[in-house]
């Protein structure tokens, strides 16, 4: 289980985004690890599957599934982020 930090709990309200879609990006997305910190989103190909799987919670969360990113640093979640468009990680 990770934890989040103070920042993380700060802008995850300021970007209404819930924690819930949090832990999910982080249980089912991809992952693009760093040096100390590991980004997790959702490919847009890979939401038909999760469609099948978790019907009731994409449709709840179905445009944030997509525009959300989560950065984690071991346990901790250090930030949430809204993603406006295409770039590089």
């Amino acid at each position: 289980m990770k934890i989040l930090t103070k920042h993380a709990v700060k802008r995850c309200q300021q970007r209404d985004i819930p924690y819930d879609l949090v832990k999910f990006i982080i249980a089912h997305g991809d992952r693009i690890p760093g040096d100390k910190k590991t980004k997790h989103f959702i490919n847009k190909n890979a939401i038909d599957n999760l469609k099948r799987s978790y019907p009731e919670f994409t449709s709840k969360y179905d445009k944030k599934l997509v525009t959300t990113a989560v950065v984690t640093s071991g346990k901790k979640i250090i930030t949430a982020m809204k993603i406006k468009h295409y770039f590089r990680w």
